[in-house]
């Protein structure tokens, strides 16, 4: 049969053979229906019933079919007294019978892990000083005032961004005025304003130095400790190297908790980190490597009591501080030295410590809080608390007496991760042993907590069976050492930290770059390209600020320099700035010999997206400073302090 006989046959006879399928399953369904068995019909009654009948059977005695399978064939309480009886134990006792001891569930005390400061940075700085002094006159105040400055003809069009009062003040004056550190309700009041008599002193006719760019504290009269006479702050030039480093103050806070928490006797007010001291010791790397240091090379410099002592009786009091209260603690953050003028934000910091914009009103007197330390020795009865009595002003002795606190710890719950280690190595012409000019140092720092197991208050003492055994053999010998001497020794220190970079004292001169004339330049082609040549040697504006140690001011000198220059400069009468009053004297013999030497100046060109044809690309300087260090100045970065130095206001610039 071919295919198209197949398709003509389901074509005719497809409804067909769907129907007989349908038909033969209906008839499949049919039969299965019939083949199933009938339900008996039965009434609620009929089923009432026949439960009723199984209840019955079920309630019925059974005891008689199976009585006669449970007769008893041994004899029971013959079986009972035989369990009953004792079981002789001599063939299970042991050859070597164990002891019972008591049990001690208690944790024994354990020293906590000290860590060492972190990435210690040393930084040499020049500044002046606010000294005390029991004269109120100083040198300056013999100069006469400066004569009015010329004004500049032309102006040009761009103007100073206040980047440090927009940045750290959020507007307003900076530290100088308005709501900031140095005026108003803010920490000058407390610490640094100058009284009226000061103000008196200083002639509203004399030039001013520019009161915006004045970041430094103001200075006011101090009490001796000595005498309690006023004593008046006179400027100083100092030389120093800043030493900053990073506490981990978390880890040492989590290992005083596993060495003390859960141990028995825990007592919050004893068992948490107290610092106490710190110190610091300076090593000469000028002809000898780093790596090659032995402990004979290493020199103690200050410590807690040290610094302490040349806060309260050499600087009138100390510059706000802009680091938050978490962040630093008494025993090792050293204050801020009293900077006149300059910013001092821009050391005494370290890059893992945040900083704070004003914290004033938390902040206490110079005073105030040496007379808490002093006051703490006292009732401890700790010696070195009269130190002050034979210290003289900047002279800096190796011998330091041991100081201890005991005041009680403070529980914490999110312990600040690090806080900032902070001190001053100031140069000292009555001390040899001070940092010298031109001399290489590094410096190691170590801090000393109270022990937790041997602490100053002996009221405080833990209990000698809470102690582990190595704890115990050493506070042993504590407690010997403490009766015989009657003073009671209760400090630990962490290891040394690793040693700083080289530092050395900084130069006594500052240079800031200026803007740079519009170059004319000259085109010409070369190998199918047009090259650009500058018709005139390169040269900008700088302004060099020097210190004269003879009058303890600056002395600002707003010159033109160009490739090649060496940087000094010697005239009969010059200025010189009063640091106290910010008022601009006239200067015998001003002398400036920077030794720094100009390498290269770029900029000068005309900014091509802009149509201003005196807006020009701002100037870079290359130079060799005083120290031998090249070192790069630009107009952008240096614009606020070269404005302030050349009196751009006072010129109309």
């Amino acid at each position: 049969m071919d295919t198209d006989a197949i398709k003509q046959f389901f074509v005719k006879h497809g409804e067909k053979v769907v129907l007989g399928v349908v038909a033969a399953f209906s008839a499949v369904l049919i039969y299965l229906g019939i083949a199933q068995e009938p339900y008996d019909a039965k009434t609620p009654e009929q089923l009432q019933t026949e439960a009723q009948q199984v209840r019955t059977q079920i309630d019925d005695d059974h005891t008689a079919a199976i009585l006669d399978e449970r007769q008893p064939t041994f004899d029971i309480v013959s079986r009972t007294e035989k369990a009953q009886s004792p079981v002789n134990d001599l063939p299970y006792k042991l050859v070597n019978t164990w002891i019972r001891t008591e049990e001690d569930s208690s944790i024994r005390r354990q020293d906590p892990k000290l860590l060492a400061p972190e990435n210690l940075i040393a930084q040499g700085m020049t500044s002046i000083l606010a000294r005390r002094s029991f004269e109120e006159e100083y040198a300056m105040l013999e100069l006469e005032p400066a004569d009015e400055l010329e004004k500049v003809e032309e102006k040009p069009k761009r103007r100073p961004r206040g980047r440090r009062n927009q940045m750290m003040m959020g507007g307003g004056d900076g530290y100088g005025g308005g709501d900031g550190y140095g005026g108003g309700d803010g920490y000058g009041e407390d610490m640094g304003m100058m009284d009226e008599s000061m103000m008196a002193s200083s002639s509203s006719a004399n030039r001013k130095f520019p009161t915006a760019a004045d970041f430094g504290m103001k200075p006011q009269n101090t009490t001796s400790i000595r005498n309690e006479l006023t004593q008046y702050p006179v400027p100083q030039t100092t030389r120093y190297i800043c030493g900053t480093a990073a506490m981990p103050h978390e880890a040492v806070y989590r290992a005083f908790e596993a060495a003390l928490k859960d141990a028995t006797g825990y007592e919050p007010r004893r068992d948490v980190p107290q610092y106490i001291d710190f110190e610091v010791q300076r090593a000469d790397v000028t002809e000898k490597p780093v790596d090659q240091l032995t402990d004979e090379d290493w020199v103690l410099v200050t410590n807690r009591e040290q610094s302490t002592m040349t806060y309260g009786t050499v600087w009138s009091g100390f510059a706000p501080e802009i680091v938050p209260e978490e962040y630093r603690d008494i025993a090792f953050t050293t204050w801020m030295p009293p900077v006149l003028l300059d910013d001092y934000s821009k050391f005494g910091m370290h890059p893992q410590i945040p900083l704070v914009v004003d914290d004033s009103e938390n902040e206490k007197s110079i005073e105030e809080q040496i007379a808490e330390e002093q006051e703490a020795q006292l009732k401890l009865k700790i010696g070195g608390a009269g130190a002050a009595a034979g210290y003289d002003e900047m002279s800096m002795e190796d011998g330091y007496s041991s100081s201890s606190y005991g005041s009680f710890g403070v529980v914490e719950e999110d312990p600040a991760e690090f806080k900032l280690v902070r001190f001053f190595d100031f140069e000292n012409g009555r001390n040899e042993k001070s940092p010298k000019p031109g001399r290489k140092y590094v410096y190691r720092v170590r801090v000393g907590l109270q022990d937790p197991n041997f602490p100053i208050r002996a009221s405080l003492q833990p209990e000698l069976k809470t102690l582990s055994p190595d704890v115990f053999a050493r506070v042993s010998v504590l407690l010997d050492k403490a009766e015989q001497s009657g003073e009671r020794v209760s400090k630990i220190w962490t290891d040394w930290s690793e040693p700083s970079n080289p530092a050395m004292l900084a130069d006594l001169n500052s240079i800031y770059a200026g803007p740079v004339p519009e170059k004319r330049m000259q085109k010409f082609q070369l190998g199918g390209r047009t090259v650009s040549v500058a018709r005139d040697a390169a040269k900008t504006k700088m302004v060099i600020r020097g210190i004269d140690p003879r009058y303890n001011g600056f002395i600002p000198v707003w010159q033109d320099v160009s490739e090649g220059t060496v940087v000094a400069l010697k005239q009969e009468t010059g200025e010189i700035v009063d640091p106290i009053t910010g008022d601009v004297m006239k200067l015998p013999e001003a002398t400036i010999s920077t030794q720094t030497t100009v390498i290269g100046i770029d900029g000068g060109e005309k900014l091509s997206i802009v149509d201003d044809d005196e807006m020009v690309r701002p100037s870079q300087v290359l130079y060799f400073d005083g120290d031998g260090q090249l070192r790069v100045g630009g107009e952008v970065s240096d614009q606020e302090e070269y404005r302030a130095w050349s009196f751009a206001e006072d010129r109309d610039l």
